[in-house]
């Protein structure tokens, strides 16, 4: 009998600190199938996400780090570009809700689905912390989109699929053509597609590329 497949999601932050309590610049969420069978196409993960940009001057007493701070004066201008005010920016309140609806509408369930994230204490602390905020009390876990076990992180995944100290995965050439490091929905897609071929590789789907034949991007070490 075929194992029936749910929907995941992956969520990822970019933010002005490391803590639960961090100034956040923005925050994007995408849902996805686990099928390592059907890789989807990294423009369509893309689109299929949502991302919501916070005004980052109106977040009172929240956390930032001068490393962090220091650190995105060395990024990419195409990524800094999310620390620019904008008319598309929301309170934090508005914001997380607007994503947890999102996750809510495309299915994601409870106890079936698996809520994943490049690690286990970055992202899904803050996602609680801003949640609890919005809704107004500590206890946010009957009000959550996943399950605290059912959380999963891509780091240790691609490790067990490929080997220890793997963080990335080598992608056919081609496969994340227009990909924006540190914009937070593109590393939420590429983080999808690596986990998924990972799985193709380790279950003897298809052969990893050689190193001249594999997407450069792909093979960019990520924290």
């Amino acid at each position: 009998m075929a194992e029936k497949i749910y929907t995941d999601f992956i969520i990822d932050f970019e933010a002005l600190s490391i803590f639960a309590n961090s100034n956040v610049v923005d925050l994007s969420a995408l849902t996805f199938v686990d099928d390592y069978m059907n890789v989807p196409k990294f423009s369509d993960l893309i689109q299929q996400g949502i991302t919501v940009k916070f005004d980052i001057t109106k977040q009172p007493g929240r956390h930032r780090l001068p490393s962090t701070m220091n650190w995105w004066k060395t990024q990419d201008p195409e990524a800094r570009i999310a620390l620019r005010p904008s008319t598309n920016d929301v309170t934090l309140e508005d914001g997380i809700m607007k994503v947890y609806q999102y996750l809510k509408a495309q299915g994601v369930d409870y106890w079936k689905s698996r809520g994943w994230a490049r690690g286990h204490t970055y992202d899904f602390p803050i996602f609680y912390n801003l949640l609890s905020l919005a809704l107004g009390k500590e206890d946010v876990i009957d009000d959550d989109v996943v399950n605290f076990s059912r959380q999963r992180d891509i780091r240790t995944a691609l490790e067990c699929y490929i080997g220890r100290g793997h963080n990335t995965c080598p992608l056919p050439k081609g496969t994340l053509d227009g990909f924006i490091k540190h914009n937070s929905v593109h590393d939420s897609a590429k983080d999808v597609i690596m986990y998924l071929y990972a799985k193709r590789y380790a279950f003897g789907v298809e052969e990893p590329p050689k190193p001249e034949d594999a997407d450069p991007l792909s093979l960019q070490q990520r924290s």
